[in-house]
Parts: C-alpha cells; structure tokens; sequence
C-alpha cells in the first residue's frame, strides 16, 4: 500500500483501467480515477466506507489489512492470493477476516491462502494442503486434515486439537526426526 496516499486513492489506483497509451499522457495532462461501481460494492462488502479519507497507517491493522484486500478484489480477479493475512490480528479480526474470505469464495473467486493460523485454514478453507518444511505431508477436505496422522504429529498435536501451536517439543522444529534439527538438506527445503 501506498502510506503517503488515502484509503480511497489506494484502491483507485488498483481500480484504474485506462489504456496503456494513456500513462504518458498522465505525465503531462495528469487525470483522476473515477471511482467504479466495483469499488463501490468492494468498499461496501469489507465495511470500508468510514475509513475511505484516511491514510492506512492511520488504521488499525485489522482495517489495514481489508484495505489490501480490497485492492486485490476492485481488480475483478478470478483467484485471490493471501500471504498470511491473520498475521498479528487478534481474536474479533481473525474472525473478521474468516468472514471476508468466506465472503470473496462464495462470489465464485477462488482463494489461495498461505496461513500457520490453523484453526482459521481449517474453519474457513474447503481444501488444505499442508507443508511440513516445504513438502506436502497431507491434502484433502478439514475435516480429512484432522485426523490425519502426518498433520497431527507436525501441527495438530497428540489429540488433533488445532491451536496453531506444533506438537510436541516447542524448542525443536517438526520435521524428520531421523534428520538432526540443523541438518543441511532439512534447512535446503525450508529454503525452497
């Protein structure tokens, strides 16, 4: 985003659609993005509407990060792509934001989110893939992602709880333990 820039003018500047030709002209003769009825519904949609006169670092990070989301979504796409996106939420935003992408699916837009936040991914999601160190340990609905023993030995735990925290000893990371926790072909595939 933008920080120098208001709420609105960031997600103008996603909206805009104008002709490749006309960005020189813009150098000389600048115009402004009009707002379009996407933007209008997106705003609408993520409760965006009283933050709009606002710059983001002025937003909590909650609101801020629906702003990101609302710049990807004025863009019409077929599929959305979230990098962590409850990273440093709490409670009300994580819930806020499983509502949201929950949302973004059931207007027929695919959603590929990248989360450590299981019971989020498992709450929201209707496939998970999961990843143990860069490998595919498990794929299939929830509720097949619960009971599967990969997924509990690396994140779940012994009883197939989803907090989010990993099994077993925090201090050690999940992985092969027939591999030593520093061993260079494990800390390779973390690479890549």
């Amino acid at each position: 985003m933008f920080e120098e820039m208001t709420v609105r003018d960031n997600i103008l500047v996603a909206a805009d659609r104008q002709a490749p030709s006309r960005y020189p002209l813009d150098l000389v003769w600048p115009t402004r993005q009009a707002p379009t009825e996407v933007m209008g519904d997106v705003v609408e949609r993520l409760g965006l509407e009283s933050h709009l006169d606002r710059r983001p670092s002025e937003l909590d990070h909650g609101a801020a990060r629906l702003v990101g989301i609302a710049r990807s979504m004025v863009t019409e796409p077929f599929v959305v792509f979230l990098d962590e996106p409850a990273a440093g939420l709490g409670v009300a935003e994580r819930e806020e934001l499983r509502n949201v992408i929950t949302g973004i699916g059931a207007l027929g837009i695919a959603v590929v989110l990248v989360e450590h936040d299981v019971p989020l991914v498992l709450s929201t999601c209707q496939r998970v893939v999961v990843l143990d160190f860069g490998r595919v340990i498990a794929a299939g609905t929830p509720e097949e992602i619960r009971g599967d023993p990969a997924v509990i030995a690396a994140y779940l735990g012994s009883d197939g709880d989803p907090t989010g925290e990993p099994a077993g000893d925090p201090a050690k990371p999940a992985g092969d333990p027939a591999k030593p926790a520093g061993d260079p072909a494990e800390q390779e595939a973390i690479r890549a």
